[in-house]
């Protein structure tokens, strides 16, 4: 199966949050302090679900959502660093 995830980049008190959910998996939520670190974490979890229905994860699609007020901060990562750097490490995740 393919799994579709929202990737969303926070700002909290005590700097940038990645996080993700998926609708194909109701309830599933994983966070990370960096945007390789949520796709790891996240990889793991929604193939361990698929596991648990009897299916196999195919590649995660993902779309990317900035919260907060539309304001990069000092603490703020650059996004275009850290997605393209995600995305040279992979594109598609088979499990």
């Amino acid at each position: 199966m393919r799994a579709h995830i929202l990737v969303h980049l926070e700002a909290s008190e005590s700097g940038p949050v990645w996080w993700a959910e998926s609708a194909d998996f109701p309830g599933f939520s994983a966070a990370a302090d960096t945007l390789v670190d949520l796709r790891r974490s996240a990889t793991a979890a929604l193939a361990e679900l698929a596991e648990e229905r009897g299916e196999s994860l195919g590649p995660l699609q993902e779309s990317l959502a900035v919260d907060g007020n539309g304001s990069e901060g000092a603490d703020m990562p650059k996004l275009d660093q850290d997605v393209t750097e995600a995305a040279s490490l992979v594109d598609a995740v088979s499990v």
